[in-house]
């Protein structure tokens, strides 16, 4: 049963990164570029869940949630600059808010 999950997740993975590369708004010209946003999104998604969960159990300290946050936010700022085309870091503010928005964050 893993197997078949995994080639559906595999297969999953290559259509979005194909979705990614054809989209007329997508600035991506690459398919390793496709495939890696498409990629940092289903571990964006999966690491919120497990951030929601932690936030779920009172057990689970601060501390133990903030480091993967802040690999959340790195994730999200990658994603939107492969898709926008350029670094956030050369980009403006209004650019950036954007490259977020575009990128579905």
């Amino acid at each position: 049963m893993s197997k078949v999950f995994g080639w559906l997740l595999g297969i999953g993975t290559f259509v979005g990164a194909l979705y990614i590369l054809w989209s007329k708004k997508n600035k991506v010209e690459s398919i390793e570029d496709a495939l890696e946003a498409q990629r940092l999104k289903q571990q964006i998604a999966k690491d919120e869940a497990t951030v929601a969960d932690m936030l779920v159990k009172a057990e689970i300290a601060v501390h133990q949630r903030e480091p993967l946050e802040a690999i959340i936010t790195e994730s999200k700022a990658r994603v939107a600059g492969i898709l926008a085309g350029k670094p956030l870091s050369e980009m403006t503010e209004s650019e950036a808010v954007a490259a977020f928005r575009d990128a579905g964050f």
